[in-house]
């Protein structure tokens, strides 16, 4: 959701009764990013909406997998490793 709210500018869900917020977290995709706010380069913005996929299978399997998913849009080193502290 950070990344997606840093990268849109904006909630990525409408900002409901926090109850309904949680649901919808739960229960729907947000807005492409694409279009939302420009320029989200589209491998960034699928990369994104990947990492929020309500499936566990359908996201990446760890911190490290995630991070080297971005090395296309050349972001990270990718020498580098990248686990959780």
């Amino acid at each position: 959701l950070v990344a997606y709210e840093a990268l849109s500018g904006r909630a990525a869900f409408d900002l409901e009764p926090q109850a309904t917020v949680f649901e919808r977290v739960l229960k729907d995709r947000p807005a492409p990013l694409v279009g939302i706010r420009e320029p989200v380069p589209g491998d960034l913005a699928g990369i994104v909406l990947g990492l929020m996929a309500k499936s566990p299978d359908a996201r990446p399997a760890s911190a490290d997998a995630a991070v080297r998913s971005v090395y296309p849009a050349g972001m990270f080193d990718r020498r580098r490793t990248y686990t959780q502290a």
